[in-house]
């Protein structure tokens, strides 16, 4: 047993060298790059990571963000991602859906990290959604086959923030979606809260309620 569990350690570890690795590579930081960002430097502005489930709304809730200033992208190709950063904005969103792409279970911590050494002041923003609605539009847009898989999808994802909230506490920010939608004083709040200077470029419909008048 002692064997099976030091195994099931160094694969854990591997995992987390993996998952640092390849962000670093997406990053370009090179030997020199990396020893110098091991080091503090100063605060050059704020990051904001979005996640939530898919079709949670942080397409919508990235958007948002660079209504308000960020320099980033609500689309599925992120500029993070393809190796092509932009460190000379004060204001940065980095969009990541659960499950993402190949990736599936983003590393949001690492994520973070990688934000915290480029010396942005950090935040995790994390949205959720009723899952009932949430669920039939991952159906509708073939993300899940059943709204049972589409549940478990969700639930993983949930409890992929929720464990990134119990880590970062006061670097952690929810956000829910129907408040979100429905209130513009929740949405200036959400500026004022992350130091945003609040502004509306989109129109906020409710999604929610076309899911419940479909028959069962």
């Amino acid at each position: 047993m002692d064997f099976i569990k030091q195994i099931l350690g160094l694969r854990k570890r591997f995992r987390h060298w993996w998952n640092e690795t390849k962000y670093e590579s997406t990053f370009n930081f090179s030997p020199l790059k990396r020893l110098f960002l091991s080091k503090k430097i100063p605060t050059m502005g704020k990051g904001f990571i979005v996640a939530g489930a898919e079709h949670s709304g942080t397409r919508m809730l990235t958007k948002f963000f660079c209504d308000c200033g960020c320099a980033g992208s609500p689309q599925h190709k992120q500029g993070f991602d393809r190796g092509n950063p932009r460190f000379d904005h004060k204001l940065v969103v980095w969009r990541r859906s659960i499950p993402h792409s190949k990736e599936k279970t983003p590393n949001l911590s690492t994520m973070y990290a990688l934000f915290k050494k480029i010396g942005y002041d950090t935040k995790i923003v994390g949205i959720t959604r009723n899952k009932f609605p949430n669920a039939r539009s991952q159906v509708k847009m073939r993300k899940a086959q059943t709204e049972e898989q589409a549940g478990k999808r969700i639930d993983a994802a949930n409890n992929l923030l929720q464990r990134a909230k119990a880590r970062h506490k006061n670097d952690y920010i929810s956000v829910s979606y129907t408040d979100f939608v429905k209130s513009r004083d929740y949405r200036k709040d959400l500026a004022e809260r992350c130091g945003l200077e609040y502004s509306e470029k989109q129109d906020y419909s409710n999604a929610d309620e076309k899911y419940y008048t479909i028959e069962n």
